[in-house]
């Protein structure tokens, strides 16, 4: 189920309500009141489905180049 979140115009306080797409929601959470609430829009979260793993294999690699160029340059400047 989806979390909503609400505002009362009555006693401005602000609440989370969890209920489906299709369902509203009109009555205060906290007061009580009805006919007073309206929802409040909220940035919606995407979540990436990346392969399991995948960032620490990427950070790895990363780090083996940087290493790699690392100990190139160690060699160069010890010959020189």
């Amino acid at each position: 189920m989806p979390k909503y979140v609400y505002c009362c115009e009555v006693c401005d306080e602000i609440f989370e309500v969890f209920h489906g797409m299709k369902e509203k929601h009109n009555v205060c959470n906290l007061c009580g009141e009805e006919n007073f609430v309206y929802r409040v829009p909220q940035k919606t979260s995407i979540l990436q489905k990346t392969k399991e793993g995948q960032k620490t294999k990427e950070g790895i690699e990363e780090n083996r180049k940087i290493l790699k160029q690392m100990k190139k340059e160690a060699k160069d400047n010890l010959y020189e």
